[in-house]
């Protein structure tokens, strides 16, 4: 049974997994049934969950599809899971989460415990240990695992629509990334947004698109500057079609950017302040400080 199309339309929907239909790029095009009502809609967006027996609500809005060929679609922004219930629901929870924990041990964890294993999870995880199959090992990266998904949610529901620019990789790679500099994710996508280009795959376009997305962006705050610097360093670098200008001082930078192609000019006039984001400035500032001393040094000899 498929959504009656007259029907009040909710912008937010009860529903589990039924199986994906398209996956390219983060972008993806998901089938789920409705556990209220029993129909079935199509979902898009990024990144969406597809553990089958789980219960998620997506939050979004009605639309078309753009080719009409899944006809009206829900828009999804961003989504809630319900802590899953059930054998069925916890044993695929498990098993996607992709931690070393299969059908055969999540059986015989639940076996164990039952819906109380989340008690354990939450009280005392080493627990798991008394199961056969589960080591120090498997509880850790159960445990990372968890909170990476969390994480990730959060991620995609603070971007909202501009979560589509991240794939599933990229967001692994994000919340790993921070994990391992000991840096909240959230807060450091929300606050410390350019310091993403730190990160494999993310590039400047793609992080000014999720910089835009928050509600604080300013276009001209300085680590949006020092990004941009950097994404013209390496575009000159790599492709020799800019010709750069460049005047400054310890405090302030003037560049002239000039496309011989197509003629374009433009002009960064702006103060030099890399207080605001101390973990970027470390990896990048110093550099790009490097490139413009060695640029002026150059421009200084040709005059």
């Amino acid at each position: 049974m498929c959504y009656d199309i007259n029907q009040t339309l909710k912008e937010e929907v009860r529903c589990k997994h039924s199986f994906t239909i398209h996956s390219a790029d983060g972008f993806m095009v998901v089938r789920y049934k409705d556990a209220d009502t029993g129909e079935y809609l199509v979902a898009c967006g990024s990144n969406l969950p597809t553990a089958s027996d789980i219960i998620y609500t997506l939050h979004g809005k009605w639309g078309m599809s753009k080719n009409g060929k899944y006809g009206r679609q829900f828009e999804v922004s961003y989504f809630d899971m319900e802590q899953p219930k059930g054998k069925a629901a916890i044993v695929s929870y498990f098993c996607s989460l992709k931690c070393g924990i299969g059908k055969v041990v999540s059986g015989r964890i639940y076996a164990k415990w039952g819906d109380g294993v989340w008690n354990v999870l939450e009280s005392d995880p080493s627990q798991l240990k008394a199961v056969n199959g589960v080591t120090d090992k498997t509880v850790t990266k159960l445990m990372t695992r968890l909170k990476e998904t969390e994480f990730q949610r959060q991620i995609i529901a603070k971007l909202g629509d501009a979560a589509a620019a991240i794939t599933p990789k990229m967001l692994n790679d994000l919340v790993r990334y921070c994990n391992k500099n000991e840096l909240d994710p959230l807060d450091t996508v929300e606050h410390h947004t350019y310091s993403l280009m730190l990160v494999r795959g993310f590039g400047f376009e793609t992080v000014d698109r999720l910089a835009r997305a928050l509600p604080d962006f300013d276009p001209a705050r300085s680590a949006r500057l020092i990004a941009s610097l950097a994404y013209i360093f390496e575009q000159k670098s790599m492709e020799k079609n800019l010709e750069l200008t460049i005047r400054m001082d310890n405090d302030h930078v003037e560049i002239d950017i000039y496309e011989p192609e197509s003629g374009e000019c433009s002009q960064i006039d702006a103060p030099l302040s890399f207080d605001e984001h101390p973990e970027f400035d470390a990896a990048v500032g110093n550099e790009i400080y490097s490139w413009l001393s060695l640029w002026a040094d150059e421009l200084a000899g040709q005059n």
